[in-house]
């Protein structure tokens, strides 16, 4: 490879002139380091879309400006769905279609508890599935922040087993008795509990939903605070994509990407569904095909999966239940697939499960041309953090619990003063070996 002796900065010009003269519209160049080494990728695109034979006129153009560039390999690709709008050109092009706008921090309905205060001497109950918990524990940090800010007090309880709805649902009526001015309550699943949400509406008591799918239309539900699942799952096929892209978009071999789900709650059904699609989306970016294999939701709920050979397949696996020992055995399915290159825990019981899993077999890792099997896992813990930090996993995906509780406090406030309120999405964190310590990260991980 030849020294490097020109900047990117520079090359632009050469690449602008030259795609003009094919009649082709140059976007970016970039480079992209992966496992592999340095990909030096030029983005071009075509009105009608781009062709096979336009990337390879454009590539033997190109090349010899190219070798003055410190590279491994080159690549020659289409922006995609995904086009970024960078310049007034790509305004112009967007102008009266739909754009996704992607902000540093979140806008969400955060900004509506701004100033606000009490308007009695409030005391809620919160009851959590899973509790006591670290990821809960964590979110009552943000609890006791938001109760002192607030002049209120909260009472927490909770269900050990977070799949037991019966001590769930005795331990809400309990409090539903006392007639409080509200009550948070987290579970992933409000219609398994409508019942007992009816008796919330008769006697007028709003209920927050906590870490539940967005957008209930029960009307005793006054608002629910949660990550937005299919966006954090997407924001794991990110990752793991521009970690393995060469490898998941070969010509001549499949490869596969396993999913471990510990449960088929809608919560785990929306983050497994936005890796998914993200991952579908990403490889046909790359001109390539998609199968998906494993449970018949993803397989039918999946967006513009292929069929026939395909260069990726992305096969989901959801355990019996959502114990560590039933993700195990999950991820041991996983793990035998010969041509697995990657796997995505898909929540912080599912990591482990996993890790467990490899622990005598030792496939994870983060060198994939010596055959390390890439994962990726959900939250933290001390076993998710500590394979994050050794490298048997790239990285993770977190929720804030902190975010979670803080707002939850907030919105039983508001409720209980008889706001309107609308649904808060806490934020979201990729954290890797590089990136653990960061105070904005480390703040929202647990042991």
């Amino acid at each position: 490879m030849a020294k490097k002796q020109l900047s990117l900065e520079a090359l632009r010009p050469f690449c602008e002139q030259t795609a003009a003269d094919m009649g082709l519209e140059f976007c970016e160049v970039l480079i992209e380091k992966e496992p592999q080494g340095r990909y030096l990728r030029f983005y071009v695109d075509k009105e009608g879309g781009l062709s096979l034979d336009d990337c390879e006129r454009f590539h033997r153009a190109v090349q010899p400006r190219a070798e003055a560039i410190d590279y491994d390999f080159m690549e020659v690709c289409s922006p995609g769905l995904d086009r970024p709008v960078r310049t007034e050109r790509d305004i112009r092009r967007a102008l009266g279609q739909r754009v996704s706008v992607r902000l540093y921090r979140p806008e969400d309905g955060s900004k509506q508890f701004e100033s606000l205060t009490a308007a009695g001497q409030y005391h809620f109950p919160v009851i959590l599935a899973g509790y006591p918990s670290a990821f809960w524990e964590k979110a009552k940090t943000g609890m006791d922040q938001a109760c002192g800010e607030m002049g209120v007090a909260i009472e927490v309880t909770g269900t050990e087993n977070a799949a037991d709805i019966e001590g769930l649902v005795m331990r809400l009526s309990e409090e539903i008795e006392k007639t409080p001015p509200a009550i948070a309550l987290a579970y992933d699943d409000p219609a398994a509990i409508s019942s007992v949400l009816a008796v919330c509406r008769q006697k007028e008591i709003p209920v927050v939903m906590l870490d539940a799918p967005a957008g209930s239309s029960d009307e005793a539900v006054a608002c629910t605070i949660s990550v937005d699942n299919g966006a954090s799952g997407a924001a794991a096929a990110e990752n793991l994509f521009l970690y393995l892209q060469s490898t998941m978009t070969r010509n001549d071999k499949t490869v596969r990407v396993g999913i471990v789900c510990p449960d088929a709650s809608a919560t785990i059904r929306l983050r497994t569904l936005g890796f998914i699609n993200r991952l579908i989306r990403r490889v046909h970016d790359s001109g390539r095909t998609v199968a998906i294999e494993g449970d018949p939701y993803f397989t039918e709920s999946a967006d513009g999966a292929d069929s026939g050979a395909c260069a990726l397949i992305i096969e989901a696996f959801v355990s019996e239940s959502a114990d560590k020992e039933s993700c195990r055995a999950a991820a041991d399915g996983i793990l035998a697939k010969e041509d697995l290159v990657g796997v995505f825990a898909a929540s912080q019981t599912a990591a482990e499960g996993l890790l467990e899993a490899d622990s005598g077999q030792n496939r994870l890792g983060t060198d994939p041309p010596s055959g390390d099997i890439v994962g990726i896992g959900f939250d933290s813990g001390s076993a998710v953090l500590e394979a994050v930090k050794d490298g048997r996993l790239l990285g993770a995906v977190t929720r804030s619990p902190v975010q979670t509780g803080y707002y939850a406090v907030c919105a039983l406030t508001a409720a209980a003063n008889k706001s309107e309120l609308e649904d808060v999405a806490v934020d979201y964190y990729w954290y890797d070996a590089s990136t653990v310590s960061q105070e904005m990260i480390a703040q929202n991980l647990y042991e």
